[in-house]
């Protein structure tokens, strides 16, 4: 979980689930999903942040358990550090996320458009959205 804070008036605390990808010898993240919301009131959302060479028009596919289809997401943005797909975060989905003791996988194609798959862990997941319920 990170916190950071956001300039106001008021500051306000904005807090996020994040698990960053990176590839093996290198410091810097490939890839980023993280749970949170902008304010208090509005929903919780899934974001995934992709490198810039990415197949814009594929999409970002999120595969939480082989059993079941997944979320395809399109992407909303790109800028100098990523691209940029989301999606809510449903009660429903919530509630599978709890229950998960596999890994998952966000896929995508790069600008080849060969597929690229970045392994997610949900290990922990309860607890962690638990503490982000908190803040």
């Amino acid at each position: 979980m990170r916190c950071e804070m956001q300039p106001g008036p008021p500051p306000v605390k904005q807090c996020e689930m994040v698990q960053t990808a990176t590839a093996q010898g290198q410091a810097n993240p490939i890839a980023q999903i993280a749970i949170g919301r902008a304010t208090k009131t509005e929903p919780y959302r899934v974001v995934i942040q992709l490198p810039i060479n990415i197949w814009i028009p594929a999409g970002v596919h999120f595969v939480y358990d082989q059993k079941v289809q997944g979320i395809t997401a399109a992407f909303k943005r790109c800028v100098p550090v990523g691209c940029f797909a989301d999606f809510d975060l449903t009660d429903d989905l919530l509630k599978k996320l709890r229950a998960l003791t596999v890994q998952g996988k966000y896929e995508f194609k790069d600008a080849a458009q060969r597929v690229v798959a970045v392994p997610i862990s949900f290990s922990g997941f309860g607890q962690a959205y638990d503490a982000l319920l908190k803040e």
